[in-house]
């Protein structure tokens, strides 16, 4: 009977552990890359605060450096944004062309899948993912 409660309890609290993840999952892809961002400053904030035992004066000065810093890699991410995307189709080209036909319709399976998976992974729309096919 113990052996059976023990079960039941490590099968309820690793579905509870899973169901947990899970809407941690979709709610930290809701929120996009800038929040996750805001999401790693505030952390790094809250670290700095709690070992250098910042000022208040200090935390506000830091705080703002780093929603500069935000919406600079914001920014960033907006210009090289379809740069990076033209590098990947080009190169992505170039590998095509050495390969046999076979070879070529695995590659671009490959390809949208690893496009698939990053676009999962970061919650972009398809323009967004560097290389989309």
């Amino acid at each position: 009977m113990g052996a059976i409660m023990l079960t039941v309890a490590f099968v309820l609290g690793t579905v509870a552990g899973a169901v947990g993840h899970a809407i941690f999952e979709s709610r930290w892809r809701a929120a996009g890359p800038e929040m996750r961002s805001l999401a790693g400053d505030h952390s790094l904030l809250s670290q700095l605060d709690k070992e250098l035992k910042l000022t208040q004066v200090q935390r506000e000065k830091i705080e703002q450096i780093l929603r500069e810093a935000l919406r600079e890699r914001a920014k960033l991410r907006a210009e090289l944004g379809p740069r990076f995307n033209d590098l990947h189709v080009r190169f992505r080209a170039r590998i095509v062309e050495v390969l046999d036909p076979e070879q070529q319709g695995k590659f671009k399976a490959l390809v949208a899948r690893r496009h698939e998976r990053m676009q999962r992974l970061l919650d972009l729309p398809d323009a967004s993912v560097p290389g989309a096919p």
